[in-house]
């Protein structure tokens, strides 16, 4: 099927949230969670994407996510909307960080497809005792990924710091923005 805003894409497409700031894009699961009587993510599963967002925000880094960018539901985006503004979004990503999910989120991994498609780094967010699909565990062998283990989505600051130091170099705040070395794998 074809349609006129179909791939390919121009690298240099504007996109929003963006800018002078390396991006940072957060995903993980979304629509599977949505409560059904009110059609939005349930706190919970909202403070673990904002502790994510602010983060990486506190950090100079621009960031990007689906959850917010559809405030949290009740502004559900069509599918072929919401999939290109992530694709775009992880074209321009530094560096994606993911919670998998259990079970694995559909579009969460289509997202980790892509990025290691691109060889991009990433940074997993495995929940501790979750079962692992395969092409997930060995995606550090094609692509720069780190594994960071959490407890019901909440995640270690210092070891989150420490992958992303791993994966993208020292990150060093100038002017509310942040400044990479070469990525490292």
């Amino acid at each position: 099927m074809s349609h006129p805003e179909s791939l390919p894409l121009p690298a240099d497409e504007p996109l929003q949230p963006g800018g002078s700031k390396p991006l940072v894009f957060v995903g993980g699961p979304f629509k599977g969670l949505l409560d059904p009587a009110t059609g939005l993510l349930p706190e919970r599963h909202r403070s673990n994407y904002r502790a994510l967002i602010d983060h990486f925000a506190g950090l100079g880094f621009e960031v990007d996510n689906a959850h917010r960018r559809e405030a949290w539901g009740a502004e559900v985006m069509t599918p072929d909307v919401c999939t290109r503004l992530d694709y775009l979004a992880l074209r321009k990503a530094v560096l994606f960080v993911a919670y998998p999910g259990d079970p694995p989120s559909p579009g969460t991994m289509v997202e980790i497809g892509w990025m290691s498609a691109m060889a991009k780094p990433m940074i997993l967010l495995i929940e501790r005792g979750q079962e692992v699909p395969p092409l997930v565990a060995g995606v550090h062998t094609i692509a720069p990924v780190r594994y960071l283990a959490v407890e019901a989505g909440s995640f270690d600051p210092d070891e989150l710091n420490r992958c992303t130091t791993e994966l993208l170099g020292p990150v060093v705040p100038v002017g509310g923005r942040v400044e990479l070395a070469m990525p490292r794998t």
